[in-house]
């Protein structure tokens, strides 16, 4: 919701009679707020219900993918070290 949406919403709540207008501007700071916590929630399920999705599926998750790509840096270096060791005997 915008908050031109929420400044219609209210006007159209104050021509009920169902607002005044003195509560307007903390109706608008309210409603934004609760559809923040609402968008806010909504992302977190989505965000729980794709990663129960994905184990589900085995696929990785995106930190299981960085954490091989770190193990397989420090593998690289191990080779490197063991291989400039064996040169230089």
């Amino acid at each position: 919701m915008t908050k031109d949406k929420a400044e219609e919403i209210s006007q159209e709540l104050i021509k009920r009679g169902e607002l005044a207008k003195d509560e307007k501007s903390d109706f608008i700071t309210k409603l934004m707020h609760e559809m923040d916590k609402q968008r806010a929630d909504m992302k977190g399920r989505f965000k729980e219900e794709f990663n129960s999705m994905v184990k589900e599926t085995d696929l990785i998750t995106r930190d299981e993918y960085d954490e091989l790509l770190v193990k397989l840096d420090e593998l690289g270096v191990k080779i490197s070290d063991l291989e400039n060791k064996l040169n230089k005997d």
